[in-house]
């Protein structure tokens, strides 16, 4: 029964979504079906986190969600349907990351935002490191997704107006550096700088924040990760509504 009503909910909540946003997803298509990989994005505000979970599907997506989530019946009930597993925010969560370590051992994809709080107007924050640790120590491609519109919504939303939501994919990456090597502080705040500057360079420049010097090249500690076939997208994958 909890099942079926998370179903309905998230059909719902993507309905919804269609009416109240128009949104350009025609990117999403260059993500990989399957894994084991990290993907990673900027968080502006509550929207892009259903929005982006459900214009990923088809896949089988699994996410780090702040485990406050769960404290509302809702929110919890969505977080449970979608594969969230809860995290400790300012604190070292060996489980959470096991289990996420168990999730890329078994193939699957993972879905975070390294900012860890939400910016609210949609300037991209310092991220933090949990991602760098992550892919290092799985040994993963990771792919940036930035999005741009959702810091409007709610003005919007008073204005009867409809917001057009975007998003983009960049090339992937992995970190050059050897998971049998510990991390020290400063590797690790390089390469978090490094990995947020790829997702900045999505951006438009008056949204990169303190990445605003992004030259768009690789930096130092990463390199393209090779070739990954997407596949088809099956009906109802790709998102482009007008």
């Amino acid at each position: 029964m909890r099942h079926l009503a998370a179903a309905v909910l998230t059909v719902g909540l993507r309905l919804l979504i269609r009416i109240l946003c128009r949104i350009d997803a025609r990117e999403m298509d260059k993500l990989p079906r399957q894994g084991p990989g990290l993907f990673i994005m900027n968080h502006v505000n509550f929207l892009e986190v259903p929005l982006v979970y459900l214009w990923l599907k088809p896949r089988r997506i699994y996410s780090l969600i702040k485990e406050e989530t769960w404290k509302n019946p809702l929110f919890g009930l969505m977080a449970d349907h979608w594969d969230a597993i809860p995290l400790k925010r300012g604190l070292v969560n060996k489980g959470s990351f096991r289990r996420a370590s168990e999730v890329f051992a078994a193939g699957g994809l993972l879905l975070m935002a390294p900012e860890g709080t939400r910016s609210g107007d949609g300037v991209l924050r310092r991220g933090y490191p949990g991602a760098v640790v992550l892919a290092v120590e799985n040994d993963l491609p990771v792919w940036p997704i930035a999005h741009t519109g959702g810091e409007l919504f709610f003005r919007n939303l008073k204005r009867l107006k409809r917001t057009s939501f975007t998003m983009r994919v960049g090339e992937p990456f992995r970190f050059a550096v050897s998971a049998d090597r510990p991390l020290d502080g400063k590797t690790r705040r390089a390469l978090t700088d490094a990995m947020m500057g790829r997702l900045a360079s999505l951006l438009p420049a008056d949204r990169r924040g303190v990445y605003a010097e992004v030259s768009g090249g690789w930096p130092a500690g990463l390199v393209p990760a090779e070739p990954v076939s997407t596949g088809p997208v099956p009906a109802g994958g790709r998102a482009v509504h007008g």
